[in-house]
């Protein structure tokens, strides 16, 4: 599931710092000045359905590229600067009701995923073929959606080529956040003409890695925050402070990825466990094991909304369903009832099926040993083989009661004490 938080990743409190450049092509630099009061008005009037987006410089010849779906009306002018140069003043205004129906169409896309991931209240390993596919169709129609929204949002500016090495855009959350009556001010720089900068190489690969770490995508943040520390110029603060991301990166990547992992593997040791007979189980269900990868990813999931934002929706609804899954697992009993003789000097074994099992919260020998006492359970009949397979509350029963059936030669009760919490999975002998 996609979910947001707020952390100011990108954001740098070091000072500014005198860069030096040996490429013979300029760099363009875009710089955000608006204050967020700005209002959208034409002759007096405030333009409720409508943005504008207004870019100043003393650049000629830049270029606003758009996608046809915006919908964006561009023009340009030029106002004074106190020189005897004017600059030149781009405008893009931008129909809010258009630009309003492409982001609901991404909206509705990742409503309709959580929806369904929310009315998922089943155990995961519950999910079955059918529930995954829709749930991997979901998703990517999602990320599909917002893969479009990007592309169709993208506001880009480009200067002469022949002049400057680099294209600048209109930053993601400046578009996802925009909205009617509103005027958004930017100013486009050659860089060189800047007598202190960062570099906005460097401030576009932090600004990219906190975009990927608010979704989660810890190792490509990783990588991000990598290419920021290669960036030549930087001053060793903004290294230090990239490095230093680069080391919580690594951490929730290795923490997702093993959160990862166990739930796979509770998945497919569930899914195993499900169709084992108990024969098989011997080789292929650990109950035990499982509910270990349960509190390993419980774990897991805890560190990171430790670690990255304690209000994350998404990392408390894994720890919550896991929780639950674990819960409704309770303790698992596998076990296989025999009736034993002794004939001809040895030990005969003959298959059980003629007795209930119940779940039995005391311990009283002689009280228990003839009528029914205890709890039924949820698969507490013997199949034709003498197995049975019960999942009963932790902390609840001390053992398990075997009572015959009517017309079953066997007389008397018989009781299984349970190993507190332990999954067990054994044989059962019953004097014939």
């Amino acid at each position: 599931m996609k979910r947001f938080f707020l952390i100011a990743m990108g954001l740098m409190l070091c000072a500014p710092t005198t860069l030096l450049f040996a490429q013979e092509k300029n760099q363009i630099f875009l710089r955000n000045v608006s204050t967020g009061t700005e209002l959208f008005v034409v002759d007096g009037v405030v333009q409720a359905s409508k943005a504008r987006i207004e870019i100043t410089t003393p650049i000629d010849g830049v270029n606003i590229i758009v996608d046809n779906r915006l919908g964006a009306k561009i023009t340009r002018t030029t106002v004074d600067n106190g020189t005897d140069k004017k600059d030149n003043l781009l405008y893009v205004e931008i129909d809010m009701d258009r630009f309003g129906r492409l982001k609901n169409a991404v909206e509705l896309t990742r409503r309709t995923y959580e929806a369904f991931e929310d009315s998922v209240d089943r155990q995961l390993y519950d999910f079955g073929d059918e529930v995954r596919a829709r749930e991997i169709y979901l998703e990517n129609s999602m990320n599909e959606a917002e893969k479009d929204w990007q592309t169709a949002s993208l506001v880009r500016i480009v200067a002469d080529q022949n002049l400057y090495s680099n294209e600048e855009t209109i930053p993601t959350d400046v578009m996802a956040n925009l909205s009617g009556r509103q005027r958004v001010l930017f100013t486009l720089s050659p860089l060189r003409q800047e007598v202190t900068t960062w570099g906005n190489e460097y401030l576009r690969y932090m600004d990219d890695a906190a975009g990927l770490y608010k979704t989660r995508k810890y190792a490509e943040a990783l990588a991000s925050y990598k290419r920021a520390t290669e960036v030549e110029g930087i001053s060793e603060d903004q290294r230090s402070i990239a490095e230093s991301r680069m080391k919580k990166m690594e951490e929730y990547s290795k923490l997702k990825q093993a959160a990862t992992q166990q739930v796979n593997a509770i998945n497919q040791m569930r899914k195993e466990a499900d169709v084992a007979t108990f024969e098989t189980a011997a080789n292929t269900v650990d109950y035990n094991m499982v509910e270990e990868y349960y509190n390993a990813a419980i774990a897991n999931f805890k560190s990171l909304l430790r670690e990255t934002d304690p209000n994350d929706e998404y990392y408390t609804n894994m720890v919550n369903r896991l929780n639950a899954a674990k819960e409704k697992l309770g303790v698992v009993i596998m076990g296989k009832v025999v009736k034993t003789d002794y004939k001809g000097g040895k030990i005969v074994e003959t298959n059980a099926s003629d007795m209930w099992v119940r779940g039995l919260t005391f311990y009283d020998e002689k009280l228990m040993k003839k009528g029914m006492f205890g709890d039924e359970l949820e698969g507490g009949e013997l199949d034709g083989n003498g197995v049975f397979r019960v999942q009963i509350p932790r902390n609840k029963y001390r053992g398990l009661l075997f009572i015959p059936k009517p017309g079953s030669k066997i007389k008397e009760n018989t009781f299984f004490r349970l190993d507190g919490n332990k999954h067990l999975r054994s044989k059962i002998s019953i004097k014939d």
